[in-house]
Formats: C-alpha cells, sequence, structure tokens
C-alpha cells in the first residue's frame, strides 16, 4: 500500500525543489566571496585604525577617536561617574584597564579577520572590529565600531558584552 516518494512527486516539484536548493546553496557562499573581495579592504582597515590601539601612542589615536565616544567604555574602565560625563581625560588616563596586554594580544592574534563591514553594496557605512574571548565557560566581546566622520574612518563607539 504504500506508494515510493518519487511517485508522489512530480518531475517538475522535484526540479522546482533542486532550483530552490541550488539557489540556498549559493546565497551560503556568497559571503565567503564577498569576503575575499574585501581583504585587501580588511587588511588595509586593520593596519591603520585598529592596530594603533596595540601601541597605545595618544598622539595617533587622538586622530582615529571620535570624542564624545559613545558606548560602554567607561563601565569597562570603571569610571565612577555617569557616561554623559566620560570625557577624553577619562579614556587615556584608563586607557590600559580596557587596552591591556591580553586585549593587545587578541588583536594581534585575530588581525584584520575580525574586520566586519556593515552595508557594502552603498560602500562600507560602518565597520566593527570584534574582539572576542572566553573566560571559565564564558564567552566575552568588545566591539570597536567605526563610522564616517567628515569624511574620516574614526572610532565613534566601544561596545562590551559577556
Amino acid at each position: 500500500m504504500g506508494v515510493g516518494f518519487a511517485k508522489l512527486i512530480s518531475r517538475k516539484a522535484l526540479l522546482g525543489i533542486t532550483g530552490v536548493c541550488l539557489l540556498l546553496a549559493s546565497a551560503l557562499f556568497q559571503p565567503v566571496k564577498a569576503q575575499e573581495q574585501n581583504a585587501p579592504f580588511q587588511q588595509d582597515f586593520w593596519e591603520k585604525y585598529v592596530r594603533p590601539f596595540v601601541d597605545g601612542d595618544r598622539q595617533e589615536l587622538d586622530t582615529l577617536i571620535h570624542f564624545p565616544l559613545e558606548g560602554d567604555w567607561g563601565y569597562i574602565m570603571k569610571l565612577e561617574k555617569d557616561p554623559p560625563e566620560w570625557n577624553k581625560e577619562d579614556f587615556y588616563s584608563n586607557y590600559s584597564l580596557l587596552f591591556n596586554e591580553r586585549i593587545k594580544e587578541i588583536i594581534l592574534k585575530k588581525g584584520y579577520d575580525e574586520v566586519h563591514i556593515h552595508d557594502w553594496k552603498n560602500g562600507p557605512q560602518e565597520v566593527v572590529y570584534s574582539i572576542g574571548w572566553h573566560d571559565y565557560g564564558f564567552e566575552s566581546q568588545i566591539l570597536l565600531r567605526y563610522r564616517k566622520v567628515d569624511h574620516k574612518w574614526l572610532l565613534t563607539q566601544i561596545q562590551g558584552a559577556g
């Protein structure tokens, strides 16, 4: 009494399903192609806008950060004031609490692979650098968010998670 699967599905339906599967497969592999195409931008971006945080040269960092800097950075630096009061001096005075040796090592190890470009079709609108690690079974992350300000890429937000 059982009817085979092949008898239940018409040839047209089978071709349609195959076509949908092929479309899905090509869509899944599209980001890999886009990532490869963006690699020169990612490498250049990492060298110019992320790598300097490892060195910590204040003069260079001043050209890369937009103040007032948004995000969670003051909490990460354990500032004891309200976010609207966080300022440039707070950032530099507590720089090593955020960009400690472990975070610097992660940045160097991950390199440009963690440079994520948003809205590439219209030219990059935002670039996010992800610094992630695991502690005691928990995942933590710091996101450096860059946007163009007066036609120049600047760090505009630091977010923490975990």
